[in-house]
Formats: structure tokens, C-alpha cells, sequence
């Protein structure tokens, strides 16, 4: 036997190309097997030789030498697998290049000459395109070896039936004849020793194809199956594990879903119950003004003063604070709200005018009466002289350095720092410094503050909460919240509304706390365990007061019930009760704790002695000076000597009345008298407390400003600006050391609101004035509901900030563009001109914005990202800066920013006015109906693509306006009739002319993108398909229950009425059932017309390309929550 070499392929290919294994699997494996072959054939040749017969089996691995098994591995891959693995590819074309050749030469009839064609032939090396060309050559080279050497003259007619008679030869074999339609059975005997000879198997080829066709066949059909079953069953499990991911993945969603709906079902019913606090309020004071003026006769009343709400039931709140929140304060918590309007009028100066003076009647007539003695009359007349002295020195101007003080102003007494500043009284000698030492930032309105009586603690309390920080560090060490869902008396749910800690108080040995809420409960909290150790209950409105007596086993809480009640600590009960007709405002004890004082609306305060609770005392201007409040009394604390009580009102001024002179006998009527009168302050009084040395005064107004006055003189040595919002708690730590003593006051620093999404359905496209954005034609669209679509936006501002920045998704933006710059500065600008005329008003128009937002959709998809954004900012703005909530004038603002933004700033259904006027102020959002006018109008969003759109709506509306030649015809003809038309068919809740105008005019606006060049592609074949899936809908139905509109992007949204649900999201179900988004949809209640075509869509194609579905509604506009989403101490985004 003649020796030959087979080409290696190692020789062709480096040991680290990726072909290097696709080759080393097939072409050495399959020369191995030749080789092996021949090597055997020897040894058998030997054996003869040595008068034995060897064995001359050809062990030939049928899954190598075989072509069968790669011809059906090919069909495979070309019936869907083509190029998606490509060393499978390169395999099954060497495989098939082998099976070509060994079939031809099992058929008998392939000579040499033959082979040296099939190899040059392209039909054998088409299989092979695409692989490199050395890899080409090495497969070929060996094909040639094989077979030369099968076709050498040693290979006789006996090899080649020794071949197929041997048992791997036969097996090998044997499915490759099957595919012919032959069996092996076909080369036995002598007619196959001819026909390998020969090549004669065309002779032959027909009768052996009959016979075997059948059994070829079902074999074949069998091999196929089970590659077919194979094949399923690892689909199943792919689709199973995409089944139990897209579960899991659908109740996180449903999880996430309930407690987004939760939270807007609390919000709800927190502003239900607000409204019906605020109805009840104001009628309740409608009722009290209308019983007092009624029953008002006593002569020493101020005629024409109406009286402000009696605790407990005062009207709605400032706009400086969310509804209903506690509004007033005392030493040691807050009263009751302060009155929605000024009852008392103020001079220019600040000082109310006194509408009627409570002078004598010899001091009213125009002539007295003459004494009968001249000594007499001369004294008389003294003591009326002394009399108007006295009453013309507490009736002073504000001190002109407050006045006309100018925030903006850089003055030597001006101290300017981070977030505040201090402004010193230039006529007093500078005795103090003053700095800040600690902010304590909270969640909602801070109700009271109150230092323990060793200095080391400061409480605070707020809505459901109150907490203790170390003054030391500024660490809160405490958290105190009563977690029963329902109040002890049962009659205050905490889950489903506010309840605000009204007051706070240390036990003298600071072992407890003592607060006060609106649940007309008292808790004594043990500090050490931070649990509740006492309940006293008893009251039958909100406490507003509490103050412990020296000896820390009694308490005193005033009420809205118009009393005051001393409690037993220990025992929880009540010792002694105290009532003032016109309501209690404010307690405090006495150093000593034998006294007793309180503050009423009725513009006197009360001094009980707390032993036997009779009236010792009432100062108010019946004294003989006349020189009492104006108004309410809403804070009153003793002196830390005992011999003074300071009051503040809402008349604007702090008293100082001596009780030096207090015999402390049962008393019904004023013997003291007014020392001091502090006046500065520009609004209402609404808390006083005393320095521990008595030098000092300190009062926080609703002007926002704290200021320190100087006991004797009664001229404000300080004032402190620094608070957002009304200053409604002042405490002095008790604890003075070398390093000076502590005060604290309360603070409010931003403000959070929402932006819904709209969805046009009459497109706006093209700008008539880039630089104002004001659009070429008038559009409408349809705000959608806020639980699945919405910006949620939160705005700060302080004078710490570097610069404006802007946060979306945790992702940092640029605020610098032209677009951002001008709507900043007009908001800025509403609000100077607020500050301009309202000087108590803090200056912060030009302090830097932090702004942070958060999108719960996909950003600049084609789903109104932008509209959402800036309604949100500007909406979270216009609350930080207090401006008018009018949506139609902040749209004039939006629009700047986002032509469509000013649309979501209202809720139902809006229209975007175009307007005429060159300025654009006529170019604004109105409402054509409310949500409540067509509430049942539904909407599915389909998803196709959360990427950013190639083409920004802005640069593709300036293309369009440049380039289309059907840009003009539909602006100027299209657009006007089908708003009017459109306008109409939602006051008429006419749904199958609003879905008919809405399609038309999502058409004719991607027409118009079309026609722009070059053009503009939003929509891509998926949408394309879904505008089909909805015409066919409306066919099968008989009429149009469906609409679907596309704006800048590829995501359509498909609107319908509640009634035609079913019909809607069954079909859509159908083909999207894959999808997330289904949670409220229950698919039973699908329905699918029997006229739709089912049968002659495909599924599979139909369903592909599209991410997940929203299923939303008509929903309303901007809402103002109370989630914060920058961290109040670094000014930076909160972190996910």
C-alpha cells in the first residue's frame, strides 16, 4: 500500500483564530477517522498473511462522517436560526461540503476526474462563503486527500464492500442511504459488486427509489421530529422562565402600583378632611361673629372690632402654610390659628389705629363740669393729664431703622450670613453677638419649640411627631410618635389625617416630656424609654398650651374648649378647672408656681392663683391708663423674677405688665399696669419668652423675623431674618454660661408639586416666534393621570447655594439654556415685585434654585417628557416664591420653556391658544372641561421605544417649517376646522368625532414630518402596526371605539371610553399579553369581536417591539405634595 499525506489544517490556521475549532472539530476529526480506517485495513492485511482473517471494520463516528445529520442541522438554521450563531454556520457548512462528496461516492459513479470538479465546482463551495479563504483551501486540500486515496487501485471492489458490510461502515452509512431512498442492502451480493465497480447505480437509482421511499421518508419525518421536539421542549423551558420572570416582574409592579394608589387614596382623604376642617371652621366663626355682634353690649367694647375666631375654630390659614396647620404660638406651644384676615386695622406705621378710646365720661364731654371745691377739679384734671401721657407713650411708630430697612441694603448695623441675617439697632450700644448654631430641618410645619431646663435638650414638635436634639452636637437623640392607629378616646384615626404637636414641655428634672395635639390628649413621655407613661384626657378640643409647675408633679394646658386645666402628673387626674368664656390661647406658671396667667381672644390676660383658682388679676386696657391690647393675647410668659408677665398680639406688640403691687386677692377687674409697649414688628405677635437674666425680650411674628428687645427701654436691640415662613415658637435655653445662652425658632424651606402628562390630540407643530415660542396654530389635548405619568418636582432656594442646578432622575442638567434662563427670571421677577410690595416678605428672588425631579415614564420618548417638567418646576416654584396659582398666566411662563408644558398645567381637557399679539400675552392654556365633565375617557400607552428620539421636537418642527410644502396648507386649513370641531365633540362627549379627528390629525401631522427634508421618521414599523391592529379593531366593531394619536416618538396612545374597555384591552391583550402593565387589567373580561381577523394576523410580528403598556386616564393638573426630594442639609438630591 502506496503511503500518502493528508494536509493538516494546523498548517492554515493560527491556534487562536475563532475558525480554529469549527476546522480541529470536522477536518481532522474526519482524516482521523480515514486514517484509523487504513490502519485497520492493514492489520488485517497482516493477519491474513499470517493465515488469520483481521478485522476490517472501519470505525467511522456516524455524527462526523455523516452528512445526514448536518443537511437537517442546516434546514434548521436556515428555517430561523440563519446568522445568529456563527461557528454553528461555518460547522454545518464543512458538514455539508463532506456529506455532499461521500454521498455522490456511495452512489457509485464518482471517478476521480468527477471529484476534481465537485471540489472546483461553486455548488460545493457556496456552502462555504463567507469563511476566510485559507480555511477554504485547507477543507478542500483534505477532501481531495480523502478521497484520493479511496480511489487508489489498492481500493477494490472487495474494500469498498468491506466498507459497507463492516458494522461501523454500516451504521454510518446507513441514514445517508435513507436519505437517497436506497438501503444498504442495495450493495450485497454480486449486483452490488458490479455496481461499485461499475458505477451502474443509475440503473437502478428509480426501482430503489420506489421501494425505499416511504420508510426514507418516515424516517426522515421522525429524525425531524425529534430535532422538532428538542427543539420545543427548550423553547418550553425558555418561555417558562420568561413566564415566572414576567410574574415576578408583574407583582413588583402590582405591589408598586397598590401602595403609589395607597398613597394617593391618604392624599385624598388628607384634603378631604382639610376641606371639610376648613368648612366647618369658617362656619363655626360665621356663627360665633354673628352671637357676639348680637349679644355685644358692654360699653367698654370697641365698636366695629370684629373678634378673631374663638381656638379650635378659626377659618382657613395664611398662604404662608398648608391648610389647617396651627398657626400661632406661646413660651411653650402654639395656640390657636391665626385669623385668615387682619380683625384690627394698622396705621401706616404698623400700629392698629384704637377705632374707639376707653376714656371716662368726663373725659368724653367737651366741657366738664366744674368741681365745687378748685382744689379738686385741679387734681382731677392732673390725673386725666397723666392719664393721656401714659397712654400717648405705648402708642409709638415703629424704630425707623425697621421701617425702611432695605434687605438688599449693605448697612454697618447689617450682618449677612449663609441663609440669614441679622440687622442691629444703630442707637444702642452692641452688647451681644448672635450666630447660628444649629438648623434643624423636619417634614411639615414645626409647631413649638422648647428648650429642657438644663439647657442640654431642645424638643420640637410637628405634624404626628416630636423629637429631641442635643443643643451640644445637634444629634436628634429622640423620636416620639404614639403608633396607635387611633387616638386613647377613639376619636382621632391617625392613619388618615394630620396631628400636629400644638405644644411641648420638659419636667423640671428632665426626666419627661409633656405634649399637646390636636387629638385633645396630653402624653407625659419617659425620655429614658421613649414611651408613654401618662394619658390625660379630659379636654374637648385641640391643646394648645402646657407648662409644668416647678415641683414637676402638676401640669396646666390651656384648650380650644376655653379652658384651663391643672393635672395631677402622677395620677393622670384633673385637680382644678379654669374657663374663659372667649377662649384660651396660652398658659404659663409663675417661677414660684403660685400663679397662674392666660391669654384669650378677648384681648386679655388672665392670673389665676393656682392654689384655690381664683382670679387675682386682669390686665387689659380697663387699667387706668387704658393702655391694654388691641387685639387677641396668643403668648404670655412670666419674668424669670416673678414680678413681670410679657403678652404678645395679634395687634402687633409685645406688652410688659408689673405685678409688683399684686396683693394676690380675689379680683375681677385690671390694677395693674402696662410698663412697656414693644413696637416693631410688621405683623402678628405670635410668641414671647424672657431671656434667664431678664435683660432681654424675644418675639417671632408672622413677619418672619425674629427680634431681641431690651427689657427697660422697650427698643428692639436685634432683629434675625431668616425663616421662610412665620416664626409661630420662640424658646431661650434657661441655661446662660460663660460662652452665652441658646434660642430657637422654627423653619420651612421648600416647596415639592407634580406635572401631569399631556397628550395632544390636535398636534402643535411650528413656531411662529422661536425666541417667545409661540406656535403657528391652536391645539388641544387631554392631561393624563398622574399615577403612571407624572414629574414629581422639588424646589429649594437659599443664599448658600452656589448656582441654580437641576437634577432629573438623579442625572445633572444643565439649567443655562435660554429656554430654562427665561423662565427662571419671570418667576423671579413675580416674585421681586411680591417682595417690592410686602416688606415683611424675605428677600429670596435671587437666591439660587436647587431643583430636583423625578419622571416615572421614559425621558424624551415621545410621551410629553418636557410638558411634565416644566409644569412641575414651574408649579413647585410658584409655591417656593408664593406667587398666584392662575394656570392660565403661569402657562405664559411655561409655554417659554415648553410649547406643550403650558398645557399640563391644567387637568382635563385643554386647549393651547395660539394667539395674535406679537408679545404673546394672549398666547396661553385654557380649560375646555374638567376631568369630572368626561371622566370615563380611557387610555393605553403603548411603549415602543424608551430611547431619546433621534430627532428633538424642536429642531424637528424648525425643519419642518423651513421644508414642508404641506406645512402652510395644514396650518392654515386643516388645523382651525378641526379645532373648533374637536372643541366641540368634547363638550358634547361625542367620542366617535373626537377619535376620527384625533387619527386624522396624528396622520396628517407625521405627513407633514415626511414631507419636511430631509424627512423626519418618529414612527416605525411597530407603530405602523398598531395602527392597523386599532383600523381593524373599529371595522370588526362597526363603529370607532378606538382612537390612536402619536406624537414626536414612536409610542402610541390609544384612547377609549370606560364602556368599550372590554373590546379594547381584550384585543390589545391579545397580541401584548407578554407585556408589563397589565395589573389592573383583569383578562377575563376581554372580549374580541368573532369578525376580527385573527386568524390572518401574525401574532409573533404583531406582538414584537413593544416594551410594556400603560393603562391610564383623563387626570387632573399640578398638585402640591409633601415629598421632598433634595436633602435638606447638603441641598443635593436625596439618593435613591
Amino acid at each position: 500500500m502506496e503511503s500518502f499525506t493528508v494536509i493538516h489544517p494546523r498548517e492554515y490556521l493560527d491556534g487562536n483564530s475563532k475558525y480554529y475549532y469549527i476546522h480541529e472539530r470536522f477536518a481532522c476529526d474526519v482524516c482521523d477517522e480515514v486514517s484509523r480506517w487504513l490502519l485497520e485495513r492493514k492489520r488485517g492485511e497482516q493477519a491474513k498473511q499470517g493465515g488469520s482473517r483481521g478485522d476490517k471494520r472501519v470505525r467511522v463516528d456516524p455524527r462526523r462522517f455523516s452528512g445526514l445529520r448536518a443537511v437537517s442541522i442546516w434546514h434548521e438554521l436556515l428555517n430561523g436560526l440563519t446568522q445568529k450563531d456563527y461557528k454553528n454556520i461555518h460547522r454545518v457548512a464543512y458538514s455539508l461540503t463532506i456529506g455532499r462528496v461521500t454521498r455522490d461516492f456511495c452512489r457509485g459513479g464518482l471517478k476521480w476526474d468527477r471529484v476534481e470538479w465537485i471540489i472546483k465546482n461553486k455548488s460545493l463551495v457556496a456552502p462555504m462563503r463567507g469563511m476566510p479563504k485559507m480555511l477554504v483551501y485547507s477543507v478542500l486540500e483534505n477532501v481531495r486527500a480523502v478521497l484520493r486515496i479511496m480511489f487508489e487501485d489498492q481500493w477494490d471492489v472487495t474494500d469498498r464492500m468491506a466498507i459497507l458490510k463492516s458494522h461501523s461502515g454500516r451504521h454510518a452509512l446507513n441514514e445517508l442511504l435513507l436519505e437517497l431512498g436506497m438501503s444498504i442492502d442495495d450493495f450485497s451480493g454480486e449486483n452490488g459488486r458490479m455496481l461499485l465497480a461499475n458505477g451502474g447505480l443509475q440503473d437502478k437509482r428509480e426501482t430503489s427509489t420506489q421501494k425505499h421511499a416511504m420508510p426514507s421518508r418516515q424516517h426522515l419525518d421522525e429524525l425531524l421530529e425529534a430535532v422538532k421536539a428538542e427543539f420545543d421542549n427548550l423553547t418550553r423551558e425558555t418561555s417558562r422562565y420568561k413566564d415566572d420572570h414576567h410574574e415576578y416582574e408583574l407583582k413588583l409592579n402590582q405591589q408598586h402600583q397598590e401602595l403609589t394608589n395607597i398613597s394617593n387614596t391618604v392624599y385624598e382623604l388628607e384634603q378631604a378632611h382639610r376641606s371639610m376642617k376648613d368648612a366647618y371652621e369658617r362656619e363655626i366663626m360665621k356663627l360665633k361673629q354673628d352671637l357676639g355682634a348680637a349679644s355685644n353690649t358692654n360699653t367698654n367694647t370697641n365698636a366695629g372690632v370684629t373678634l378673631p375666631p374663638i381656638p379650635g375654630t378659626a377659618g382657613s390659614s395664611t398662604n404662608s402654610n398648608p391648610n389647617n396647620i396651627p398657626q400661632i404660638s406661646s413660651i411653650h406651644g402654639t395656640a390657636p390659628p391665626i385669623p385668615s384676615s387682619v380683625t384690627a386695622t394698622a396705621t401706616a406705621a404698623g400700629t392698629p389705629k384704637t377705632e374707639q378710646t376707653h376714656l371716662s365720661a368726663a373725659e368724653k364731654s367737651a366741657s366738664p363740669k366744674k368741681s365745687p371745691t378748685g382744689s379738686t377739679a385741679s387734681t382731677a384734671d392732673n390725673s386725666k393729664s397723666q392719664a393721656l401721657v401714659k397712654r400717648a407713650q405705648h402708642n409709638k411708630p415703629i424704630p425707623a431703622f425697621l421701617k425702611d430697612f432695605d434687605a438688599y441694603s449693605s448697612l454697618p448695623y447689617k450682618q449677612q450670613h449663609n441663609d440669614y441675617y441679622l440687622v442691629y439697632n444703630p442707637n444702642i450700644p452692641k452688647k451681644v453677638d448672635i450666630s447660628l448654631v444649629h438648623s434643624f430641618d423636619h417634614t411639615s410645619v414645626v409647631c413649638c419649640v422648647s428648650f429642657s431646663k438644663d439647657g442640654k435638650f431642645l424638643a420640637t414638635g410637628c405634624n404626628k411627631l416630636t423629637q429631641v436634639f442635643s443643643v451640644e452636637t445637634g444629634d436628634l437623640v429622640a423620636r416620639l410618635n404614639d403608633e396607635s392607629s387611633v387616638s386613647p378616646t377613639g376619636g382621632y384615626d391617625t392613619d388618615t389625617g394630620d396631628l400636629y404637636i400644638r405644644s411641648v414641655c420638659f419636667s423640671p428634672d428632665g426626666k419627661f416630656l409633656a405634649t399637646g395635639a390636636e387629638d385633645k390628649i396630653i402624653r407625659i413621655w419617659d425620655l429614658a424609654t421613649r414611651t408613654i407613661v401618662k394619658y390625660l384626657k379630659g379636654h374637648e378640643q385641640d391643646i394648645y398650651s402646657l407648662d409644668f409647675f416647678p415641683d414637676g408633679k402638676r401640669l396646666v394646658s390651656g384648650s380650644g374648649d376655653r379652658t384651663v386645666r391643672i393635672w395631677d402628673v402622677y395620677n393622670g387626674q384633673c385637680s382644678l378647672t379654669l374657663s374663659i368664656e372667649d377662649g384660651v390661647t396660652t398658659v404659663a406658671v409663675s417661677p414660684d408656681g403660685s400663679l397662674i396667667a392666660a391669654g384669650s381672644l378677648d384681648r386679655t390676660v388672665r392670673v389665676w392663683d393656682a392654689n384655690k383658682g381664683y382670679l387675682v388679676e386682669r390686665l387689659d386696657s380697663s387699667n387706668e391708663f387704658g393702655n391694654g391690647h388691641m387685639d387677641s393675647v396668643y403668648s404670655v410668659t412670666f419674668t424669670n423674677n416673678g414680678k413681670e408677665i410679657a403678652s404678645g398680639s395679634l395687634d402687633r406688640t409685645i406688652k410688659l405688665w408689673s405685678l409688683k403691687d399684686l396683693d394676690k386677692q380675689p379680683s375681677s377687674v385690671s390694677k395693674s399696669n402696662c410698663e412697656v409697649t414693644y413696637v416693631g414688628h410688621k405683623d402678628f405677635v405670635l410668641s414671647v419668652c424672657c431671656t434667664p437674666d431678664d435683660q432681654f425680650i424675644l418675639s417671632g411674628s408672622k413677619d418672619r423675623g425674629v427680634i431681641m428687645w431690651d427689657k427697660e427701654s422697650g427698643e428692639p436691640y436685634i432683629m434675625l431674618q431668616g425663616h421662610r415662613n412665620s416664626v409661630i415658637s420662640v424658646s431661650v435655653s434657661p441655661v446662660v454660661g460663660s460662652n452665652g445662652g441658646y434660642f430657637a425658632t422654627e423653619m420651612i424651606y421648600h416647596a415639592t408639586a407634580t406635572g401631569p402628562v399631556n397628550i395632544a390630540t390636535l398636534k402643535y407643530w411650528g413656531k411662529r416666534d422661536k425666541d417667545l415660542n409661540l406656535p403657528t396654530n391652536n391645539s388641544i389635548s387631554v392631561t393624563l393621570d398622574q399615577a403612571d405619568l407624572r414629574t414629581l418636582t422639588t424646589a429649594s432656594c437659599s443664599s448658600d447655594f452656589k448656582n441654580d442646578q437641576l437634577w432629573i432622575n438623579n442625572v445633572t442638567y444643565s439649567l443655562d439654556t435660554p429656554r430654562s434662563k427665561q423662565v427662571l427670571a419671570d418667576l423671579r421677577s413675580l416674585r421681586k415685585e411680591l417682595e417690592a410690595n410686602d416688606d415683611a416678605l424675605p428677600k429670596i428672588a435671587e437666591f439660587p434654585l436647587h431643583i430636583a425631579s423625578e419622571n416615572n415614564f421614559p425621558t424624551a420618548a415621545g410621551l410629553a417628557s418636557s410638558a411634565a417638567g416644566f409644569a412641575a418646576m414651574i408649579s413647585a416654584i410658584a409655591l417656593l416664591y408664593k406667587l398666584p396659582t392662575d394656570p392660565s398666566e403661569l402657562s405664559k411662563i411655561a409655554r417659554k420653556g415648553s410649547g406643550s408644558a403650558c398645557r399640563s398645567l391644567f387637568g382635563g381637557y385643554v386647549a393651547w391658544e395660539m394667539g395674535k399679539l406679537d408679545n404673546g400675552e394672549d398666547s396661553k392654556a385654557v380649560q375646555i372641561a374638567e376631568k369630572k365633565h368626561w371622566p370615563d375617557m380611557k387610555a393605553a400607552i403603548l411603549v415602543v421605544s424608551d430611547m431619546k428620539k433621534d430627532v428633538p421636537s424642536t429642531s424637528g418642527m424648525q425643519l419642518t417649517v423651513q421644508t414642508s410644502d404641506l406645512f402652510q396648507h395644514r396650518i392654515e386649513e386643516v388645523v382651525p376646522q378641526r379645532y373648533e370641531e374637536m372643541r366641540n365633540a368634547i363638550l358634547n362627549k361625542d367620542f366617535p368625532k373626537f377619535a376620527e379627528l384625533t387619527m386624522k390629525d396624528s396622520n396628517s401631522f407625521h405627513a407633514v414630518c415626511l414631507d419636511s427634508y430631509p424627512p423626519i421618521f418618529y414612527l416605525n414599523d411597530t407603530s405602523k402596526n398598531i395602527i392597523k391592529l386599532i383600523n381593524l379593531l373599529n371595522q370588526s366593531a362597526g363603529e370607532t371605539i378606538a382612537a390612536y394619536t402619536f406624537d414626536a416618538g414612536p409610542n402610541a396612545v390609544i384612547y377609549y371610553e370606560q364602556k368599550n374597555e372590554k373590546f379594547v384591552l381584550g384585543m390589545l391583550h391579545h397580541f401584548f399579553s407578554h407585556l408589563e402593565g397589565w395589573a389592573k387589567y383583569e383578562p377575563q373580561n376581554g372580549v374580541i369581536n368573532d369578525s376580527f381577523p385573527l386568524s390572518a394576523l401574525d401574532r409573533e410580528v404583531y406582538s414584537r417591539g413593544v416594551s410594556r403598556i400603560i393603562l391610564t386616564q383623563v387626570g387632573e393638573g399640578p398638585t402640591q405634595t409633601n415629598d421632598v426630594l433634595i436633602d435638606l442639609e447638603s441641598g443635593l438630591p436625596k439618593s435613591n
